[in-house]
C-alpha cells in the first residue's frame, strides 16, 4: 500500500523553481479588488496628463477666472506648467501617512499652494517704487511668479522621499523622464511606491530640480521680459525657507499659503474621524457633506432661520432640516447606502467624535437664539473649526456673545482643534465688511395652514417687483451707511448663469447677477454697463438696487479674484468709469469673467 501511495505522489508535475521577488516589487501582483489577507499593496493606477488635470477642473477653473484671461492666453501661461506638472507627477500621492497622502495627492498639494498663493498675491504691491505704466506691466508678472513659486516648493518630495517601480522591478528615472513618459515607455498599467528616509540637507534645493523641468521656457521669457529680479525671487521662494529671505515677497506669500494648505488639509482628512471597519466607512462623507453645504452658502451662521449657530457655548446645528440636506447632498454625488433617519446619522457621527452629548448623555441638545424665542432642537460639534475652515475665502463668524443651551450642560470633552481657514489674510482685503446673506428656511416651528378667511400674513405691498425678482431698493449708493432693510428674495427666476461660474456665488449674489445679466440681455442697462479698457465697468448706483448690501457683492466678488484691481492699489476695488458720458464709481470685472458669466460686450 506503502509503495502505491509513493507511485501516486511521484507522478505529481514538478514545481518551477521560484525567483525570490525584489525588494521593491510584491511577488505577484493580485487582480485588483481581489479580496485578500492580509492585504497588500496594489499599488497607484497609471493616469493620463489629461486625467489628472480633469481631477482638478474645478479649481483650475477657478485659477483661470481669477486670473482674468482669455482661455488662449491662460492656457498659454498656465496650462502648459500645469499639463508639464500632471505629466511628471502623474497621481503620485505627496506622503505616506501625512498630508495630501492619497493617489494625485501631490499634484493637488502643488495646486493648492499655486492657487492661494496667486490669489494673496492680488492683495500685493510688488512694483511699488516704479511708474504707473510699469506698474502695470510688472504686477501680472509678479503674482505669475507668485504662482509658480507656489505650485513647485513642495515638489521635492519625489526626489527625496520616495523611490517608484514597475510591477517587473524597474525603477523609474525620474531625473531622465516624466512619470507619464517612463510608464508608457515600459507599458505599465499600475506602480508602486517604496518610502525612504529623506536626506534633510537637500530637500529644499531638490524642488528646483523639478522646477526646471516643469517650467517651459516661454513662461521663464515672459517673467524675463518683466525685471531681471523676478525669476531670481522666484527660485530663492521654491528653495529656500521664508526666514532666510529678506524683503522677499513671493516668498513670505508662498510660506504662509502652504503651511495653511497642510494644515486645512489635516482638518480635512477623513482618516480623522471615525474608525474604519469592513464596510462602509460613512463618516467622511457625511462630513463632506457638512462642508459642501457650508461652502455653498447653504448653511450660514447666527442668522434668523439658520441652520448653524455658534455661541459662547460651542456650535450646534438645528439638525432635523440639516440632516436632510446632507442626505440629497450625499445621493447627488452618488454615495449609497444612507441612513434615512436623522437620529441614526447624528448617532454615526457622535460615535465617530464629531458630535458630543449632553452631561445626561443625550445626543440632542435645547438651545435658544438671541433671534427667536422659540426653542431648537440641536446637536452640538466637538469642534467648530470642523466646518469654519470649509469657508475658503472669506472672514469666519465670530461666535456670539451669549450661551445657546437652554439648561447648564458640562463642557465637551473633545479638545478643539485650532486650525485657521485657508483665505487670504484680513490685512490683504479690501477694507470693507461682509453683510449677511439670506439663509436658507429653516422650519423651527410649525406654521398652522391660513384658512380661506384669514387674509395673507404678508400682503403684497403696492409696487412690489414680481416674484423670483430682487426688489430694487430707492436708496442710491452714495447714501448707503448701514445694513440695508430691504428683504430679498432668496432665488430668481431670471437668466441662468453657467454653471461652472454660478457654482462659485453664494445664493444671493448669484441671484443678483442672474438679474442683472438678464436686465443687460434685455436692452435695460446701456447707462449703467459699459466696456471700458480695464474689462465691464457696472455703476455701483445700480449694483446697489438690487436689494442686497452692495458690500457683500463687491467682497465676494473680490474674494473670487473677479473684479479689477488697480496695479498702484490692488485693494481698491471701486473705479471711476465713464459710462454713456457720465462718470459713476464702478466695480469693474475682469473681461474674460464678464464673457464667461454671459455679458457680450
Amino acid at each position: 500500500m506503502l509503495k502505491n501511495l509513493f507511485a501516486i505522489f511521484a507522478r505529481q508535475p514538478k514545481v518551477a523553481t521560484q525567483v525570490a521577488p525584489s525588494a521593491h516589487v510584491p511577488a505577484k501582483p493580485v487582480p485588483v479588488g481581489a479580496p485578500v489577507y492580509p492585504p497588500i499593496d496594489q499599488g497607484v493606477a497609471f493616469g493620463s496628463a489629461e486625467a489628472v488635470l480633469g481631477s482638478q477642473k474645478d479649481l483650475i477653473r477657478r485659477l483661470r477666472l481669477g486670473a482674468g484671461m482669455d482661455h488662449a492666453e491662460f492656457d498659454h501661461l498656465y496650462g502648459s506648467v500645469l499639463r508639464s506638472l500632471a505629466s511628471y507627477v502623474d497621481l503620485l500621492p505627496a506622503s505616506a501617512a501625512g498630508t495630501h497622502m492619497g493617489p494625485g495627492g501631490l499634484f493637488r498639494l502643488a495646486l493648492e499652494i499655486g492657487f492661494y498663493s496667486r490669489q494673496a498675491a492680488e492683495a500685493v504691491i510688488f512694483a511699488g517704487r516704479e511708474g504707473v505704466e510699469l506698474r502695470r506691466n510688472l504686477e501680472p508678472r509678479w503674482r505669475y511668479a507668485t504662482f509658480l513659486a507656489g505650485l513647485c516648493c513642495e515638489l521635492y518630495r519625489p526626489l527625496s522621499r520616495m523611490v517608484v517601480v514597475s510591477d517587473k522591478g524597474e525603477e523609474w528615472p525620474m531625473h531622465r523622464m516624466g512619470m507619464g513618459e517612463w510608464v508608457a515607455s515600459i507599458d505599465a498599467k499600475r506602480y508602486f511606491i517604496r518610502w525612504v528616509e529623506e536626506d534633510q540637507q537637500f530637500v529644499n534645493a531638490s524642488a528646483s530640480v523639478i522646477a526646471s523641468r516643469i517650467i517651459p521656457d516661454v513662461a521663464m521669457q515672459y517673467l524675463q521680459e518683466g525685471h531681471g529680479k523676478i525669476i531670481p525671487a522666484m527660485l530663492d521662494a521654491v528653495v529656500i525657507d521664508a526666514a532666510q529671505t529678506k524683503h522677499n515677497q513671493i516668498a513670505d506669500i508662498v510660506a504662509r499659503m502652504r503651511r495653511k494648505v497642510i494644515d486645512r488639509d489635516t482638518v480635512l482628512a477623513p482618516q480623522n474621524y471615525g474608525r474604519l471597519t469592513v464596510g462602509a466607512h460613512l463618516e467622511p462623507h457625511l462630513i463632506d457633506a457638512m462642508r459642501q453645504l457650508v461652502r455653498d452658502g447653504v448653511w450660514v451662521c447666527n442668522q434668523k432661520k439658520s441652520r448653524l449657530w455658534y455661541g459662547k457655548d460651542g456650535m450646534f446645528i438645528v439638525w432635523r432640516t440639516a440632516a436632510k440636506e446632507m442626505r440629497d447632498v450625499l445621493e447627488r454625488g452618488g454615495v449609497s447606502g444612507i441612513p434615512q433617519d436623522a437620529t441614526t446619522l447624528a448617532e454615526t457621527l457622535l460615535k465617530a467624535g464629531v458630535f458630543v452629548a449632553d452631561s445626561t448623555g443625550d445626543l440632542y441638545w435645547k438651545i435658544k437664539t438671541p433671534l427667536g424665542e422659540s426653542e431648537l432642537i440641536a446637536v452640538r460639534l466637538a469642534s467648530p473649526e470642523l466646518l469654519l475652515v470649509a469657508i475658503e475665502d472669506d472672514v469666519p463668524p465670530e461666535p456670539l456673545d451669549a450661551n445657546l443651551v437652554v439648561k447648564d450642560a458640562p463642557k465637551a470633552t473633545t479638545e478643539p482643534l485650532v486650525i485657521t481657514p485657508l483665505a487670504v489674510p484680513a490685512a490683504e482685503r479690501e477694507v470693507i465688511q461682509p453683510a449677511s446673506t439670506v439663509p436658507p428656511v429653516e422650519a423651527s416651528a410649525p406654521v398652522p395652514p391660513a384658512t380661506p378667511q384669514s387674509p395673507p400674513a404678508n400682503p403684497p405691498k403696492q409696487g412690489d417687483s414680481r416674484p423670483g425678482k430682487p426688489r430694487r431698493s430707492s436708496k442710491s449708493y452714495p447714501d448707503m451707511a448701514g445694513p440695508s432693510a430691504i428683504e430679498v428674495v432668496e432665488e430668481t427666476s431670471g437668466v441662468e448663469l453657467p454653471e461652472e461660474v454660478a457654482g462659485q456665488m453664494s445664493a444671493t449674489v448669484r441671484a443678483v447677477m442672474s438679474q442683472l445679466l438678464k436686465d443687460y440681455q434685455a436692452g435695460e442697462l446701456a447707462e449703467f454697463i459699459e466696456r471700458q479698457t480695464e474689462g465691464v465697468a457696472i455703476s455701483m448706483e445700480h449694483l446697489a438696487s438690487y436689494g442686497v448690501e452692495v458690500t457683500k457683492i463687491m467682497i465676494e466678488l473680490g474674494n473670487l479674484g473677479w473684479l479689477y484691481a488697480a496695479p498702484d492699489n490692488p485693494k481698491r476695488k471701486i473705479h471711476p468709469a465713464t459710462i454713456q458720458e457720465r462718470q459713476v464709481q464702478s466695480a469693474i470685472l475682469k473681461t474674460q469673467v464678464a464673457l464667461d458669466l454671459g455679458f457680450k460686450v
